[in-house]
């Protein structure tokens, strides 16, 4: 949802740089994960108070009160349970929602896992890890992303040329 970059003021507010696309999730009464880099859950926080300051995010937690509560939150990261987020329209997904899912090919081929999503300024860019330990990266465009099946974890591409070389 997104990342602690300072604090703000000296009754606990911290500045929250939003990675959502989906800014209205900061509401009052929102329980979050607090994760760390490595998006290992630490605590959970419920949004008292939020408000915007240009590209940021001015959040008041109910369970922090002091500049010094807020300070040790730099730098960790707003998430909320997956069963929680904001529906998407059909044909998006959330990145979590794709790793680990198998790719093929629309011949059926098998080439790997998606280990990572990119966010890039024209499209997403999935990063599967092939069967031979190599890293593919593939772009998430209508040409190459046949379909996305996410309850089978099943995601099926045309390769464009030289994607694959």
């Amino acid at each position: 949802m997104g990342q602690i970059v300072s604090t703000h003021g000296y009754r606990g507010e911290v500045c929250v740089l939003p990675l959502t696309d989906f800014p209205q999730r900061f509401r009052s009464g929102t329980r979050y994960f607090l994760a760390d880099d490595l998006g290992e859950k630490e605590e959970r926080l419920t949004l008292k108070r939020a408000r915007a300051k240009g590209k940021m995010l001015l959040l008041t937690f109910a369970e922090i009160n002091s500049l010094e509560e807020a300070a040790r939150l730099k730098g960790t990261y707003l998430q909320v349970n997956p069963d929680e987020v904001e529906p998407l329209p059909p044909g998006s997904y959330y990145a979590f929602q794709l790793l680990g899912a198998k790719v093929y090919t629309h011949t059926g081929l098998y080439l790997g896992e998606i280990e990572d999503v990119f966010r890039t300024g024209a499209n997403d860019v999935w990063q599967v890890k092939s069967v031979q330990g190599q890293e593919i990266l593939l772009p998430a465009i209508r040409e190459v992303i046949l379909e996305v099946d996410l309850e089978k974890k099943r995601v099926k591409i045309n390769p464009l040329p030289g994607l694959l070389d």
